[in-house]
């Protein structure tokens, strides 16, 4: 199993240390090839022995450092040797959601050189604290959102034949209220409507309980337009770790250690998946 972010630090793809894969950090532009125009070619095979030299009074910090270092370089070459032979076939809009797509989709291209089964992608779309002006940011965020992932369907779909092998959750920390600030834009909340897509889904449903009432007075209301979720994100987490192959009870209490405070809401691979294949 691949862990791969293409846009910094995701503690989502952090498992269990010194168990779980490595978290693969990459820039959305590609891979930089490590000295990829050295002064000389003696300069990484010396870096290799400098890092290999390795004695009975090694430090064990030392150690480690050489060990990683290695493992970084080997890693490199690899990453480089195997995206420089899978472009996209789509053409992918120049936006960072568009890079950040084409990367992922010529990552999966290549899921047989870099030796996984099965891979967790982490993309990123900044920019939906909007507390001021809400209308005209939010329709720049969705276009760039929407050609992005149309880029990216077409890719997976017609050029490479995988979407239904390919699930895409849609997340974000927080909702937002519902009624609007002083700078017609929104503040912090809670709730929010998330989507995924996939061509293994049983889609065209919506899960979770819809507010009968979203005034102030409503019974999932905190006021100012802040809703309670009615479903926790270990629920759909839930079935998509089951698709993935995490199948026994034990297994899912570690990868979601807090969804048995929800056992009554949880959905199961069945229920998004349908057949589950």
């Amino acid at each position: 199993t691949g862990a791969t972010s293409v846009v910094g630090v995701a503690e989502a793809l952090v498992g269990e240390t010194m168990v779980s894969p490595p978290v693969v950090h990459l820039s959305y532009k590609g891979v930089t090839q490590f000295d990829p125009n050295p002064s000389s070619a003696e300069i990484l095979p010396a870096v290799k022995a400098l890092n290999n030299g390795t004695k009975i009074s090694s430090s064990m910090f030392g150690d480690m450092y050489s060990s990683m270092l290695y493992d970084a370089l080997h890693q490199n070459a690899a990453m480089n040797e195997a995206l420089s032979q899978a472009d996209a076939t789509e053409v992918f809009p120049d936006t960072p959601t568009g890079q950040q797509l084409e990367l992922v989709s010529r990552l999966i291209k290549t899921h047989n050189q870099r030796g996984t089964d099965r891979d967790v992608f982490y993309v990123k779309l900044a920019g939906f604290d909007m507390h001021n002006d809400v209308a005209a940011g939010l329709a720049a965020n969705f276009a760039q959102m929407n050609d992005a992932i149309g880029s990216f369907v077409t890719e997976i779909k017609d050029h490479q034949g995988k979407w239904d092998d390919v699930t895409m959750v849609f997340a974000s920390e927080f909702g937002r209220t519902l009624t609007p600030n002083s700078g017609n834009g929104t503040d912090h909340a809670w709730a929010g409507n998330y989507f995924m897509l996939g061509g293994g889904l049983d889609g065209g449903k919506i899960h979770g309980q819809y507010p009968t009432d979203l005034s102030s007075e409503g019974p999932f209301s905190t006021g100012r337009g802040r809703i309670i979720p009615t479903m926790p994100w270990e629920s759909p987490m839930n079935a998509v770790a089951q698709w993935m192959g995490v199948a026994d009870d034990a297994s899912l209490d570690k990868v979601l250690p807090n969804r048995n405070n929800f056992a009554g809401s949880l959905l199961n691979m069945e229920m998004l998946f349908g057949s589950g294949n």
